[in-house]
């Protein structure tokens, strides 16, 4: 695209715009044509699936976050370690929660579970990948695999990045005495039930986490409230 700039001694602006090309032949000739890139004639381009995700995310939070809260508490926002953390402390905001619950009144409960389970991979040292965990174990990543898989360690899909597993599965003569016995136990349930159990208080050891019941050395009284959680939880 050009054009002239100026009155007097006009200037020549040059844009260039990305472009697709397109032949039409016939029996005599062949047209040349040239289509602005991401445009088609009389044609709309469908949008993909990560740019409606996020033009869906950006409006909720300009109409929902930013346009409720003010720029200090913004600016506080923006002091958490994290990208996560940052969206945590601004969806926290009162003003913020009361509009998000008109929209969906369990959406808050909803944050404080993945609050919840942000937490649970982050204490207790982390989770580690099951490269770091075979080097610990002196294995390779797919026998850390095959374990978890037959239910001998704690490991949670972390989407692409595949499964990662609590650090605190492990000691240095291998995997936490008696863990293997108490997962078994445990066996019918999922990843995050098994890692609330380990390190939730829990009436049957004592008020207790099991996970520092185990680590004390009190695998049957760990066992016993393994075998009884699934229980507790179908009342």
């Amino acid at each position: 695209m050009a054009s002239l700039l100026g009155s007097k001694m006009p200037e020549l602006a040059v844009e260039v715009l990305p472009f697709d090309t397109t032949t039409e032949a016939s029996a005599d000739s062949t047209r040349l044509i040239f289509t602005p890139k991401g445009r088609e004639t009389g044609v709309r381009k469908k949008k993909s699936v990560k740019d409606e995700f996020s033009a869906r995310v950006r409006n909720f939070f300009e109409t929902t976050v930013v346009s409720q809260v003010h720029d200090a508490a913004l600016k506080a926002a923006l002091q958490a370690p994290t990208e996560f953390e940052t969206i945590l402390h601004a969806l926290e905001r009162p003003e913020v929660a009361a509009a998000v619950r008109n929209q969906d009144p369990l959406a808050m409960a909803r944050l404080r579970g993945i609050e919840a389970k942000r937490r649970m991979l982050s204490d207790e040292g982390g989770i580690l990948s099951a490269e770091k965990a075979g080097e610990l174990l002196t294995m390779s990543r797919q026998a850390v695999e095959k374990r978890r898989k037959a239910g001998r360690l704690i490991g949670v899909s972390l989407g692409r990045r595949g499964f990662g597993y609590p650090a605190w599965q492990f000691s240095e003569r291998g995997t936490l005495t008696g863990l293997e016995a108490v997962l078994d136990a445990l066996k019918p349930e999922d990843a995050w039930t098994k890692l609330v159990f380990f390190t939730s208080e829990n009436a049957a050891t004592d008020g207790k986490k099991p996970l520092d019941v185990l680590r004390a050395g009190g695998v049957e009284k760990v066992l016993a409230a393994a075998r009884t959680y699934g229980e507790q939880g179908a009342r």
